[in-house]
């Protein structure tokens, strides 16, 4: 007969395995850091807006190159190696305003300036000794109505009237 009071006789009960459950908790954490890392990788980066310059030269040198964003962001170096680059960051209302860009190398040199928006190439010009980009003219107002004080006749109110001690011609 059994004694269900006796230690020696008890049936010991069914152990859970627990090497299963370390395995699986531990499979789940893999997952999770893997997934985790894909995310963070494959994200689209969150940089500020911004205008950037690039400059290449045949020779890999030039002599000045200058950029500006409106009259807020200019900027001017001297004697670098080419490909070069720079982005110009501020705010939308602050890069909203007419970019140019200009390149100057040497006589037998060709230069490349170029313009980039939002990965977008917005101007881009290669020539021989200097190159000038250009981008957002249309944002200038529009002198087309203004007289041209060289021209006689052209209705200038600038004040200019014939001297009449002067002699004619």
């Amino acid at each position: 007969m059994i004694d269900l009071d006796s230690p020696f006789d008890a049936v010991p009960a069914p152990r859970r395995p627990r090497r299963r459950i370390y395995l699986a908790v531990g499979a789940a954490a893999l997952v999770l850091a893997g997934a985790a890392t894909a995310f963070a990788v494959t994200r689209p980066r969150a940089d500020p807006p911004g205008v950037r310059f690039e400059a290449e030269s045949a020779s890999g040198k030039a002599l000045t190159i200058s950029w500006d964003v409106g009259v807020k962001h200019v900027g001017r170096t001297k004697e670098v190696s080419t490909p070069w680059s720079t982005t110009v960051t501020g705010t939308p209302a602050e890069l909203d305003a007419v970019k140019s860009m200009v390149v100057l190398s040497t006589a037998d040199d060709e230069v490349t300036c170029r313009i980039i928006i939002d990965g977008a190439v917005v101007a881009e010009f290669t020539q021989p000794r200097v190159a000038a980009c250009v981008h957002g003219m249309e944002k200038l107002p529009d002198f087309g109505d203004l007289p041209d004080p060289a021209l006689p006749g052209s209705g200038s109110d600038l004040g200019e009237t014939p001297d009449p001690t002067l002699p004619a011609g």
